[in-house]
């Protein structure tokens, strides 16, 4: 595998359109789930979001997957030694410690929340993700796999397309067709570190994509989002992990990319923090989102699809942003796995799914 490229604004600390487009994904995280949760209470009819949550959920965790195969080599370049207990401290620890929070409040909320959660759940979090936590599990085994193909770059690409294509034969939704639809997405990153990572990339605007060609990728990245999802879905039989969704997926990711290299002042700003709070906004967002939509129902709140959508998103995104600044401050972000062990200017961003 090529070795990336150091270049001084990455050793500085982190690459900002990286942060931009994990902030831009993370809340399209919480607006898909907090819309999933409006359909569960039955405050939204779901085939009035059919068609955004589609496109929301065919290219949003592929993102993720891609963004945190491009920091790999990058880590890899460490030392294999220190990669793997690395990895198990920012992805496997916060995968644990946030499935038993999260599920422990559900069961003993499980009267006012949508689903069932029983105790049972907690014990089985080795070989079944509860809620969100699966994107977690995932990228932990993924980057196991790339430890283990470090240097085999071809080998990784073909198990990448095979377990693609074999994903489609695995029972829709379960963790298999999750496991075998999105490595692509992070071997793609790995495989194109080093170019999306150089040090030309870096200098000065930290963007692979010259200024005057963004209006272009954008508008280009849009109209292949909405084409391709046009086409792929959403109807009976087809969903968000089916191969016949990769182009969809593709041309979100670019969409992405683009607009978060294209934004500047308080925007990128914005973007950049979301980003590097992005892991505290995924592991919390669940709890927040869901906790605001049952106060306004116990205060007996007009159940407007809108009002609820803007509400729980935005508890969703803050709450657990005040949250980190508070667990920062205190030096112990690191206690609760969404940050170093102890306070630093940089932190290794990999796991960030958000």
């Amino acid at each position: 595998m090529e070795h990336l490229a150091v270049a001084p604004a990455q050793r500085a600390g982190r690459v900002e359109w990286i942060d931009a487009a994990r902030g831009i994904g993370i809340v399209l995280v919480v607006v898909g789930h907090v819309e999933g949760g409006l359909v569960d209470a039955g405050i939204q009819a779901a085939s009035s979001w059919a068609w955004p949550s589609y496109v929301i959920y065919c290219f949003h965790m592929p993102l993720f997957f891609w963004l945190a195969g491009l920091n790999v080599p990058h880590s890899l370049a460490r030392g294999t030694r220190a990669f793997l207990p690395g990895k198990l401290w920012t992805i496997a620890y916060p995968y644990a410690l946030w499935s038993v929070i999260q599920g422990m409040v559900l069961v003993a909320a499980s009267s006012v929340t949508n689903g069932q959660a029983h105790a049972g759940d907690l014990l089985a979090i080795g070989w079944r993700p509860m809620g969100q936590f699966w994107f977690l599990y995932v990228l932990m085994a993924y980057q196991v796999v790339a430890l283990l193909l470090r240097n085999r770059p071809g080998l990784l690409a073909g198990l990448a397309v095979v377990a693609f294509v074999g994903g489609a034969l695995l029972p829709q939704g379960g963790l298999g067709e999750r496991l075998s639809h999105n490595l692509v997405f992070f071997a793609a990153g790995v495989l194109l570190s080093a170019r999306m990572l150089s040090v030309r990339a870096l200098v000065p605007a930290v963007t692979p994509i010259r200024d005057r060609n963004l209006p272009a990728w954008i508008l280009g990245g849009a109209a292949g989002l909405g084409l391709a999802a046009a086409l792929s879905g959403p109807r009976d039989g087809m969903n968000f992990d089916a191969p016949l969704a990769l182009p969809a997926a593709v041309c979100g990711i670019v969409l992405a990319v683009a607009l978060a290299q294209s934004l500047r002042g308080p925007a990128l700003r914005l973007a950049v923090t979301l980003g590097r709070m992005s892991m505290t906004i995924y592991v919390m967002h669940v709890l927040a989102a869901a906790g605001t939509r049952i106060v306004l129902l116990k205060l007996h709140v007009a159940p407007s699809p809108v009002l609820f959508l803007f509400a729980c998103t935005l508890a969703g995104v803050g709450g657990p942003m005040i949250v980190h600044v508070v667990l920062a401050r205190a030096d112990r972000l690191g206690v609760f796995g969404l940050g170093p062990r102890r306070a630093r200017v940089t932190q290794d961003a990999e796991a960030q799914p958000a």
